[in-house]
């Protein structure tokens, strides 16, 4: 159960980053809506026409969102209609309205119980897809407890200690957990792979229709192969890091220099040619700057042991000029370093 716990906890946390990087990656160049407070509430006389983001201990969206929502807090219910995608870092979760794009949710408690027409992303401890939840593509549910009642049209990937299903899915089940149980009048229209410590920790009831095969895999059977899933996913994390750290300053560019964004998206759109010759200067002299760096920090100890020699004056020239470069070519490369990751940024809200 420990490396259960381990595993879980390891997948939980890629999601969390993999999430972020996707909210980025959904951005609409348009318009949004910023939200925070003790209580954010979009009743359903509301009708945003754009994104939505709430940070607040609650989040409630009984109204219409025309763009994607993305809500942080202690609870969140969204109960109205999304025309995009939902995004949620909670510790309690609900949804019992529609949301026409796919959900993405990194919860602690997760209950579904809605409509979603594309995929599911779903990380959390306790999570339950109720009889009136429809998934119209794959799901992906990684947690400790999980009970799936409603009906899922894609294929279905769950990682859980304690799975339980009686709903329906149409595509293919890939299940792994350490009880794992399947109850009338589950359906299962196409492959059921399992995997478990031992063959009998799966409990098929009977009444249970299963349309494709039925395959058994055992629990850390191949010892190499999870080394090899276990280094995978830490590279998957350590890039998904460095990833994240240019959405935080993705974030941090919207929030202080939002006009001057806005200025060059329509920069970009207006003189395309001229704003890609620019930021591709920028970026050659980021890769200038730091070459010069590098150089100048080089040239340091260079100096340093022909002072002590017998090419004393020559040595100081290099110890002054490395001197006077180190600033100015670290001031060169952070300055077009803010321009590459800006340049990223307005590239991500054109997308």
């Amino acid at each position: 159960m420990k490396n259960v716990n381990k595993s879980i906890l390891r997948k939980f946390l890629s999601l969390a980053l993999g999430l972020a990087l996707a909210s980025l990656m959904s951005v609409a160049s348009s318009a949004m809506e910023f939200e925070t407070g003790e209580e954010v509430y979009i009743s359903n006389l509301h009708h945003l026409d754009d994104d939505l983001f709430a940070w607040s201990q609650k989040v409630v969206v009984d109204g219409q969102i025309d763009g994607d929502l993305f809500a942080g807090g202690y609870g969140v219910s969204t109960n109205g209609h999304i025309r995009n995608s939902a995004h949620a870092f909670a510790f309690k979760y609900r949804h019992t309205g529609r949301i026409d794009g796919s959900i993405r949710l990194f919860v602690y408690e997760c209950t579904l119980d809605g409509f979603v027409g594309r995929s599911a992303l779903i990380s959390g401890n306790d999570i339950t897809i109720g009889q009136a939840a429809v998934i119209e593509r794959d799901a992906v549910i990684t947690g400790n407890t999980i009970k799936i009642d409603g009906t899922i049209k894609g294929n279905t990937r769950i990682h859980g200690a304690d799975v339980k299903i009686t709903g329906r899915i149409d595509g293919n089940l890939v299940v792994e957990g350490q009880k794992i149980a399947i109850m009338a009048p589950a359906v299962i229209n196409g492959d059921l792979t399992y995997t478990t410590p031992d063959e009998t920790n799966l409990e098929i009831e009977s009444g249970v229709v299963i349309g494709g095969l039925t395959t058994w895999k055992q629990q850390g059977a191949n010892g190499a192969e999870e080394e090899e899933k276990e280094s995978l996913l830490t590279l998957f994390t350590i890039q998904i890091s460095k990833l994240l750290a240019a959405f935080l300053f993705g974030v941090i560019v919207l929030a202080l220099f939002r006009r001057y964004i806005d200025e060059s998206v329509r920069q970009l759109r207006e003189h395309f040619t001229v704003a890609t010759a620019t930021g591709l200067l920028g970026i050659l002299i980021f890769v200038a700057g730091l070459a010069i760096l590098i150089m100048a920090a080089a040239s340091v100890p260079i100096g340093m042991a022909l002072i002590s020699g017998n090419l004393a004056p020559v040595g100081a020239i290099v110890m002054a000029l490395s001197i006077v470069m180190l600033p100015i070519t670290s001031m060169v490369a952070v300055s077009g370093g803010i321009l590459f990751y800006s340049g990223k940024v307005v590239a991500a809200l054109l997308l």
